[in-house]
């Protein structure tokens, strides 16, 4: 194999935009995310799985259009569906009420920042009171649905975000490592 196919290799696989199954992370502010895919998924049981995941993890909260945009990217649609849904961290803290008047994340971080799709949060029948990333809004950057929370055959899965800094290793880095590889086996 030479040089030049191993670096375009590396490349895609570094810019691939299809959906993860192994932690991501994002430079602007150090956190990992990953797409789990579990069709089907409660809002409750998608929150304890990413927990579980270890210290720190929990549902992704997004706060920005940048981060927003970061990790639409990383979303596929379903294709037996006209709609998908990945769950994330957000949650009417005042559910019940009938307004969605008090979203919040579940790290307790500002909620002061949104991208709801047109006509959302619309409090439908029953009180939809949490959140899940839409592909039928803002196509294709997946605006925020409000639902009820229960398991739905358009819920493809939930984005698990680990709320800590991580170290990230760099395009160099990686590069050296498959450069490595590569004077390794024509050693040999």
């Amino acid at each position: 194999m030479n040089l030049t196919k191993i670096l375009f290799t590396v490349m895609a696989l570094i810019t691939s935009a299809t959906a993860w199954s192994v932690p991501v992370t994002w430079s602007a502010n150090g956190h990992q995310y990953e797409v789990i895919q579990a069709p089907a998924i409660t809002w409750a049981a998608a929150r304890a799985q990413a927990q579980s995941k270890g210290a720190g993890w929990d549902l992704a909260t997004i706060t920005s259009l940048d981060e927003q945009l970061f990790i639409a990217n990383m979303l596929t649609p379903l294709t037996t569906f006209s709609f998908t849904e990945y769950l994330i961290g957000g949650y009417d803290a005042t559910d019940g009420d009938g307004f969605n008047s008090g979203w919040a994340w579940v790290t307790g971080e500002a909620f002061s920042w949104t991208f709801w799709g047109a006509g959302e949060p619309n409090s439908g029948a029953p009180v939809e009171g949490f959140i899940g990333l839409d592909n039928r809004f803002n196509s294709p950057n997946w605006g925020w649905n409000d639902y009820p929370g229960g398991t739905h055959a358009y819920i493809a899965g939930f984005v698990a975000e680990r709320h800590t800094a991580v170290a990230a290793p760099s395009v160099l880095g990686l590069l050296g490592f498959a450069l490595l590889g590569v004077v390794r086996s024509r050693r040999r």
